[in-house]
């Protein structure tokens, strides 16, 4: 299932990559940091300046990190 990963970069995320991102994001960090939803995690980033996502992906995009 992981097999094939590459890291790419980007500096803005799709609505799908977002989403990813979203839920692992709220899978892993503890419950303080977490968002309650999409447009919450939204404002974060757009909040952020010289934004840079490295994302961690298999062959089907799935974000892994």
């Amino acid at each position: 299932m992981k097999d094939h990963l590459k890291i790419t970069k980007t500096t803005e995320l799709n609505e799908v990559d977002k989403r990813q991102v979203f839920d692992l994001w709220n899978s892993e960090y503890p419950e303080k940091l977490t968002y309650n939803n999409i447009l919450e995690f939204d404002n974060y980033l757009n909040n952020l300046s010289n934004l840079n996502h490295y994302l961690l992906t298999n062959k089907e995009h799935l974000i892994f990190g």
